[in-house]
Order: structure tokens, then C-alpha cells, then sequence
């Protein structure tokens, strides 16, 4: 005689309830323990960076600076391809993309 087994029941895990609260009783944040810490270590190292590396002290106003146009005496005479020319994609700057994702 063959006995026929059953699965066994599932039932479902008692479902944990929470202590009830006193009206108006402050809770933690749940991201407070981990954002807490992230912001303490940002400013610290902020600070020491700052101690470590200072600013460069304002020393006066900066020297001239004197350019010198030697290509001609240093035999170089470069004429770009399109300088005749006004060729507007060759002279703009360079594009952006920009992608909003929701």
C-alpha cells in the first residue's frame, strides 16, 4: 500500500508589528545612520584638504606677458587650406549633447 504524501502547508510567518508609538514621539530617519557619516567624513576632509593644501596668497597683480612673433624668422610659413575661404562648419566650436532621462 502506497501512502500519498501531501505538501506540506505553507502558512503564512506571523507578521511583526511595530511597538506603538506615543502621539507626537520623534522617530529616527531610516537614512540618517547612513547619510550621517557620509556628510561628517565630507566636511572633515574638506578641512584637511584646506590645511593641507592652502590657497595661493594674493601676491599683486600678475606680470605682463610678451609674445613674439617668430615664425617668419624661423622659416615657417603655414597657410591653412580654408583661409580664403568662409567656411562656416570648419569655424564653429565644437556641439553638446544633452540627455534628460526620467
Amino acid at each position: 500500500m502506497a501512502l500519498a504524501s501531501t505538501p506540506p502547508s505553507r502558512a503564512a510567518p506571523p507578521r511583526i508589528e511595530p511597538p506603538p508609538r506615543a502621539a507626537g514621539a520623534w522617530t529616527l530617519p531610516p537614512l540618517l545612520p547612513v547619510l550621517l557619516p557620509i556628510v561628517v567624513a565630507a566636511l572633515g576632509l574638506g578641512i584637511l584638504f584646506a590645511w593641507w593644501f592652502p590657497s595661493v596668497p594674493v601676491g599683486g597683480a600678475a606680470p605682463a606677458a610678451r609674445f613674439t612673433d617668430v615664425t617668419e624668422a624661423a622659416g615657417l610659413a603655414f597657410t591653412p587650406p580654408n583661409a580664403e575661404q568662409a567656411d562656416a562648419p570648419t569655424t564653429l566650436g565644437g556641439g553638446v549633447a544633452v540627455i534628460d532621462y526620467d
